[in-house]
């Protein structure tokens, strides 16, 4: 097959690729077809693109010969391609929407660690205030600067012994 000129180089976007295809399929298509008017040869085209939304992204053509002679077996051929190609696509997005699904439990589970990580801080930086505050105390005590006369009681009650 001789090429006319140079292959373009591929669209740089997704969504550019897509309309291209939908541009170009119809065309294909159409032109095949008009070969085909003339010389009666089998001809089966398929194409469907993974980044189409639209529901007529799979599109196909079948010559007329083809068609005559084997209708079954190509009607078979087509709707198993066009399932093919569908459970591919949805199997892309089974997995994204898999890794999305366990990168947003991950998210969470990260939120409630780190606010009980926070919530654990708070804690371990009150039990050790309120520790330099005992510790002064007693230190003050000890040396004599720190008289208790006039301070409540501290320490929890002890029960009475009989």
């Amino acid at each position: 097959m001789l090429m006319p000129k140079p292959l373009p180089p591929p669209k740089k976007t997704k969504k550019d690729a897509s309309r291209r295809y939908q541009q170009l399929m119809p065309d294909l298509i159409a032109r095949a077809k008009q070969a085909l008017a003339e010389s009666g040869c089998w001809l089966f085209v398929a194409g469907d693109h993974s980044s189409c939304t639209s529901a007529n992204s799979f599109m196909h053509y079948e010559s007329p010969a083809i068609l005559a002679d084997t209708y079954l077996q190509t009607t078979k051929v087509i709707n198993k391609f066009g399932a093919t190609v569908q459970a591919l696509l949805t199997l892309g997005k089974q997995e994204v929407v898999q890794l999305n699904n366990t990168f947003i439990e991950a998210s969470q589970q990260k939120e409630i660690a780190q606010k009980e990580a926070s919530h654990a801080w708070e804690e371990l930086t009150s039990k050790v205030n309120e520790n330099v505050a005992y510790q002064s105390l007693v230190s003050g005590l000890m040396n004599g600067t720190v008289s208790l006369v006039g301070i409540p009681n501290l320490l929890p009650a002890t029960p009475a012994t009989s």
